[in-house]
């Protein structure tokens, strides 16, 4: 798995560092509590819609490659050639699969930092702590953690205004490793089937 975690900064969801230094801020103004709830209702009913993404790393490393997401907590990411990985979740359990070598690593969403993303309940009264609500140049950005698992780590979700939109996402660990995924070319896509969220049967599985 670090050979992955090395080649594809995105399975950093999976291998954050503890991160035991996050302060909590516990306190959120009645301006920034507005744009959480915002934000919650948004994700709770996020329309389909597909795309492209481009993924950096803190070594300045890029790929990319098509994305469809869904409410529910539906994600589907393919990255493209060379890569052969590809990121599924189905609302529940998150699979990371490398086609190439032929391996399913899975994990529970909730288990990552990708369920502040993928969450099915996201408010600051919930399962996640904010530590910023921050609006610049016309986009809203909110850092947080889930008071369930503290030691993952925290992830800023950004999104554009006016109407509200989910842009990208951005992490990074306590070793100072760090990586921005942006959604571009983002449009309505029509709703995918349960097998667009799952790995095909036959897949080889590393547990997780």
């Amino acid at each position: 798995m670090k050979r992955v975690f090395c080649l594809w900064s995105l399975i950093g969801l999976l291998e954050l560092s503890p991160n035991a230094g996050v302060a909590i801020a516990a306190n959120l103004g009645a301006a920034d509590q507005r744009e959480v709830d915002q934000v919650g209702a948004y994700l709770r009913t996020l329309p389909p819609m597909e795309g492209r993404f481009s993924q950096t790393d803190s070594r300045g490393a890029r790929s990319g490659g098509a994305f469809v997401l869904q409410a529910g907590g539906r994600a589907r990411f393919d990255y493209d050639p060379p890569s052969r990985l590809l990121l599924l979740a189905d609302g529940r359990r998150l699979w990371i699969i490398d086609r190439r070598l032929g391996t399913t690593h899975d994990t529970p969403i909730a288990h990552t930092p990708l369920a502040a993303l993928l969450s099915r309940d996201f408010s600051s009264t919930g399962a996640f702590d904010i530590l910023r609500v921050k609006e610049a140049a016309g986009e809203l950005s909110l850092t947080a953690v889930d008071h369930r698992h503290p030691r993952q780590g925290a992830i800023t979700l950004v999104f554009s205004q006016s109407p509200i939109a989910l842009r990208g996402w951005s992490l990074a660990d306590a070793r100072g490793g760090a990586v921005s995924v942006r959604l571009e070319a983002v449009s309505p896509a029509h709703p995918h089937g349960d097998a667009d969220f799952h790995p095909k049967p036959g897949e080889s599985r590393q547990g997780g």
